[in-house]
């Protein structure tokens, strides 16, 4: 057998280096294999987490805003400020949130 063929892996063996564009690349396809479609609540389930935005709205109960963020899900808790049902969006510590945006709200200590 020739020589050059029983090296076997040698000729490589000097190549085998990752260089940063295809670090940043290989980092960028872990995090984007990690990331979750936006929520698609149904009917009920946005009724029932109007009910809940409304009574915060009403009488400053906290609650806890499950969002999704750029492929993520993230809890928020405070107390909603102001709801714009034709705009679809509502104001939460100090920023706008758009109702596709929401996966739930959960009332927190909250007793009729």
């Amino acid at each position: 057998m020739d020589k050059y063929l029983e090296r076997g892996n040698m000729m490589w063996e000097g190549s085998r280096m990752l260089l940063h564009e295809h670090r940043e690349a290989l980092e960028k396809y872990h995090r984007d294999k990690l990331k979750e479609p936006p929520p698609d609540p149904c009917r009920e389930d946005l009724m029932e987490m109007g009910k809940a935005a409304m009574d915060s709205l009403s009488y400053e109960i906290e609650v806890t805003v499950t969002l999704w963020e750029d492929g993520f899900f993230k809890e928020e808790t405070g107390v909603v400020e102001r709801v714009e049902e034709l705009q679809q969006k509502m104001k939460f510590k100090g920023k706008w949130i758009s109702f596709k945006h929401l996966k739930w709200i959960e009332r927190k200590n909250w007793e009729f």
